[in-house]
């Protein structure tokens, strides 16, 4: 009988022949709720993101006629200067965040 058969087993490594060494068959990165770029690694009810979404059906003029042009006096800019806001200045998600 081998003495060490009760022992409590430690993590063991995958050691595989070869290749990057991730597990096979969806086991590996990118296939769970942390891993992945699904559902699960956004924040849509955060305030930067739900902002950025009306800015980019606003330039993209992605909604009816009446929200548009109620959109545009809420923001108050072009949309030339809301792309300039958005890629150039500092903390572009505290800005989408305000609307």
């Amino acid at each position: 009988m081998d003495p060490n058969q009760n022992r409590p087993q430690g993590r063991r490594k995958n050691v595989t022949s070869g290749g990057n060494g991730a597990h096979r068959r969806g086991e590996g990165l990118g296939t769970g709720p942390v891993g992945s770029s699904d559902v699960y690694s956004r924040d849509e009810g955060s305030g930067g993101y739900l902002g950025k979404r009306l800015i980019t059906d606003y330039i993209r003029c992605n909604m009816p006629k009446a929200v548009y042009e109620i959109t545009g006096k809420e923001l108050g800019h072009s949309n030339e200067e809301l792309l300039d806001i958005i890629y150039t200045k500092p903390f572009p998600n505290r800005f989408c965040a305000q609307y």
